[in-house]
């Protein structure tokens, strides 16, 4: 009885066994697990934004943007000081580097009582100073208004010079800045700076302030990803031979089959000089940067540049580094200037600044005979360049109708530039018409 009882316990063992192998076949095993979910995750993009506001008095405090009342309280004579106090504040989410720049738009050249020539730039004295914000500042700017040695100042340079301004300065989230500009004409300038009552000389400047980040966020792996952060101006990615990189003042084309990059142009330095002999040159620092390198001369390989100089103008000449350009071409409709470049900065282009207006045909000739006499004391520019000493813009205000016999070149319906008995001119039809008459 016992060995039937034993034989069928191990039969029925047998039986779950197999039944349990049955159950198992075609499923996986099981591990033991568990599970973690983060909570929401938001990717958010930093904010680079500065604020600056100025004053004239350390009191009353203005926006920067579209200023025109900066040094201008008075002529400028031996002794007389100006001051203008910046606060510079980081507005955004992200560190920042910001510069500070006197950009001289327009100067005019006097002639003083001496005979000589008078240039501002070169004869009036810029100094800064920074200071952060806070009683120490707030007490820093009140005695900079109240006398011109109250403070000390940390640099001085003319107000020509390149460097005049420190070049770069860095601002945290939240923190602000003070940065003081005293502009004075030095008590030891005399009559070489008085003008002849006729000639005044002048200065038309912008006080530019240009932003981009700076290394202090981190990545993945450190705070230096944008160390090589430029400064606002053009820039264009991926772009290679045959585009262009444009901004408001000058447009670069790349040569055929130049390799594809992230490409900036820069324009700094923009500066117009009217000088005694009626011209005027307009200059500009040009530079073309490509993945973060300066593009500097090479063999063979020539950049289309396109400089936006002012319309309808009587172009005389332009420079590269000094040495003329042999050829360009001028639109005074679009007031664009192209040449071909093998090299970057700097630039001018000079230009008359008289213009004459004519009803008659005898005016005109009388004009026409004054230029021609002119041409012919050309004086030597620098490295031995040809300089005009004067080239106008003819305007029409009738029409003219002249002779069949007369030598006379005029220019297309477009006001097209043209060379005028040898110097460079331009007329301008105002509306009007210039007939030949066979009669």
């Amino acid at each position: 009885m016992q060995k039937r009882s034993t034989k069928r316990t191990l039969i029925s063992s047998v039986l779950v066994i197999v039944l349990c192998l049955a159950m198992l076949i075609g499923t996986t095993y099981a591990w033991f697990t568990d599970s973690v979910t983060s909570g929401n995750n938001v990717i958010k993009a930093g904010n680079l934004d500065i604020e600056v506001e100025y004053t004239l008095d350390g009191k009353t405090w203005n926006d920067l943007n579209g200023a025109e009342d900066l040094f201008t309280k008075g002529l400028w004579e031996p002794g007389h000081t100006e001051v203008v106090a910046l606060r510079v504040t980081n507005s955004g989410s992200l560190a920042l580097k910001y510069k500070a720049h006197m950009n001289i738009i327009e100067e005019i050249t006097g002639k003083s009582v001496l005979g000589g020539d008078i240039v501002l730039s070169e004869i009036l004295n810029v100094s800064t100073l920074t200071q952060q914000t806070g009683t120490i500042g707030d007490i820093t700017v009140n005695l900079a208004f109240k006398g011109e040695n109250r403070v000390a100042y940390e640099n001085t340079a003319s107000f020509k010079a390149s460097n005049v301004l420190k070049d770069e300065y860095h601002l945290l989230p939240g923190d602000a800045q003070y940065l003081i500009v005293k502009v004075d004409m030095p008590e030891s300038v005399g009559n070489e700076a008085n003008h002849d009552g006729v000639n005044a000389p002048s200065i038309e400047f912008g006080l530019d302030i240009l932003a981009t980040q700076y290394t202090k966020e981190n990545d993945s792996f450190d705070d230096k990803y944008d160390k090589d952060a430029i400064y606002p101006n053009s820039v264009s990615a991926n772009i290679g031979g045959g585009d262009t990189i444009a901004q408001s003042d000058a447009s670069v084309t790349l040569p055929a089959g130049l390799a594809k990059g992230d490409y900036t142009l820069t324009v700094n330095n923009k500066s117009k000089v009217v000088g005694t002999d009626g011209l005027a040159t307009l200059s500009m620092d040009i530079d073309l940067m490509k993945n973060g390198v300066k593009v500097e001369k090479q063999d063979g390989v020539a950049y289309t540049l396109s400089m936006n100089v002012g319309t309808g103008l009587v172009v005389t000449g332009a420079t590269h580094n000094g040495e003329a350009i042999e050829e360009y071409s001028y639109n005074p409709s679009t007031g664009v200037i192209t040449f071909t470049t093998d090299s970057f900065s700097p630039f001018a282009v000079s230009y008359a600044t008289r213009t004459v207006k004519v009803k008659t045909y005898q005016e005109l000739y009388n004009v026409l005979d004054e230029i021609k006499v002119e041409a012919k004391k050309q004086i030597p520019g620098e490295n031995g360049n040809k300089a005009y000493r004067e080239a106008v813009t003819i305007v029409l205000e009738e029409d003219i109708v002249i002779d069949a016999d007369s030598k006379f070149m005029y220019t297309d319906s477009n006001g097209a530039p043209l060379h005028v008995y040898g110097m460079k001119g331009i007329i301008d039809l105002n509306g009007h018409n210039i007939t030949v008459s066979s009669d």
